[in-house]
């Protein structure tokens, strides 16, 4: 997954975009970076990949955020995905994912059914301190991206 693959709703600052949202990155800059946080607290934030073409989804993992100033991640989160980056359906009508409980540990979850589409979004619900996530698909078969 390229970095323009990535997007989101907003971010907090530049060190916090979307492109930072990716499992396992670290910390740089003076801690800062290492996960997508928006620019706000609403449930209707979201950060979305590309996946270029429909693909067939069979998981996610989730962190929070890798700082060493903040404590800051995901407690529950929604599933989005669609074909054209404006339609979205919610994964299983809405179901609510238990996220983290740290900022490091990786959280993961199978789609069963799996999903085939081209986006996907994750939409955090709940969190601890703030809304800050790092994410990654399980594709194909166990393929991350």
């Amino acid at each position: 997954i390229k970095d323009n693959q990535i997007s989101a709703s907003s971010k907090w600052n530049s060190n916090q975009g979307a492109r930072h949202g990716r499992l396992d990155a670290e910390p740089v800059s003076g801690g800062q970076r290492a996960a997508w946080c928006p620019g706000g607290a609403s449930k209707d934030q979201w950060i979305q990949i590309d996946l270029l073409q429909p693909t067939k989804v069979t998981g996610i993992i989730t962190q929070g955020r890798n700082n060493n100033y903040y404590n800051q991640w995901v407690t529950t989160y929604k599933v989005e995905y669609g074909q054209d980056g404006n339609s979205f359906q919610s994964y299983d009508g809405g179901h609510i994912f238990s996220g983290n409980e740290d900022k490091n540990s990786k959280v993961k979850h199978i789609f069963k059914p799996s999903i085939n589409a081209r986006f996907i979004r994750v939409n955090p619900q709940t969190f601890h301190s703030g809304i800050c996530m790092r994410i990654e698909l399980l594709c194909n078969s166990n393929q991350q991206k």
